[in-house]
């Protein structure tokens, strides 16, 4: 199977898993998947400050994880 390489729009997923997972030293619930055009975003760093700015610390990833509605999830990102 062959990979593309172009990136068409820029998009952010996040999945928040029912049950975790076994990821190296922890547990993980909150997944989230960057498809970035390198030509597109001229500083990738300032998006991977922003992101985690919001999920630095473990209360923050359960307030996300615990949300009930998408309104409200939105609202932590913005």
């Amino acid at each position: 199977m062959e990979l593309l390489e172009k990136i068409f729009d820029n998009k952010i997923a996040i999945g928040i898993l029912k049950k975790p997972i076994s990821w190296e030293i922890s547990d993980v619930r909150l997944i989230i998947m960057l498809a970035l055009d390198k030509d597109k975003i001229l500083d990738y760093e300032v998006i991977f400050s922003k992101i985690y700015k919001r999920v630095d610390s473990i209360a923050k990833v359960i307030s996300i994880c615990e949300n009930s509605s998408f309104e409200k999830f939105v609202n932590l990102f913005n």
